[in-house]
């Protein structure tokens, strides 16, 4: 199992409300891709994560080629700019970093999973 986070920094808890709300109002086109095995939204006093959780990297590697990923991340994302002040608006077609003197722009990271953690009902 894979574990993809989505670092999305933010300024104020106004702006993560905002993402809150953006997360909660997506398409789910993820959700019923083979492979996909769930989705969270952590939120922290600077950042939100969006973490998903994949099957494998196979999976995962079919999403990130999809059309469906395509037109998820097509909609313009606002950005925190690097002083902390104000919003920057960025295109956002896929999942990157910054440029050089730009908006602080989500960070991925995978993760393979090791041990996993047991299921509680």
């Amino acid at each position: 199992m894979l574990v993809v986070m989505v670092r999305i920094p933010i300024n104020s808890p106004e702006q993560a409300e905002q993402m809150i709300e953006r997360f909660k109002n997506r398409a789910g086109r993820v959700d019923s891709y083979p492979g996909f095995i769930g989705f969270e939204l952590l939120r922290g006093d600077e950042e939100c994560i969006s973490m998903t959780r994949w099957a494998s990297q196979e999976d995962l590697d079919r999403w990130m080629n999809s059309p469906d990923n395509m037109q998820a991340h097509a909609k313009t994302l606002e950005y925190p700019q690097a002083s902390g002040q104000g919003q920057s608006t960025a295109a956002h077609s896929s999942h990157g970093h910054g440029q050089a003197g730009g908006p602080p722009r989500p960070q991925v990271s995978i993760y393979e999973v090791a041990i996993p953690g047991a299921e509680k009902v």
